[in-house]
């Protein structure tokens, strides 16, 4: 794992960073040739390549659909929703009380 520091001032991932994926999003791995950005395309890289079956659950499992579920929660409905609260409190920090003034 190699650690990047984000920009003090800008809050921006540095250039070094930006270089190892077209986006500059966190995260990416590098895996031999292969660079890949993206939590969900990563977690399916990892169990499709490394897994050998045991991270997964097949379509016949009685849990399937709960495995489906909690697979793409965090992206899908958790993601959203912490962003837009980290926004909101982003915006209102310091200057809520002076807006109501």
């Amino acid at each position: 794992m190699i650690r990047y520091e984000r920009d003090p001032d800008t809050r921006l991932a540095p250039k070094e960073y930006k270089a190892l994926h077209p986006f500059g999003t966190a995260p990416v791995i590098i895996d031999g040739d292969v660079v890949l950005a993206e939590s969900g395309a990563i977690i399916d890289y990892i169990i499709s390549k490394y897994g050998g079956g045991r991270f997964t659950l097949k379509a016949n499992d009685p849990n399937f659909s709960n495995y489906l579920f909690w697979y793409h929660f965090a992206n899908g409905s958790m993601m959203p929703a912490m962003s837009n609260n980290f926004v909101v409190n982003c915006i209102s920090s310091g200057t809520r009380a002076e807006a109501i003034q």
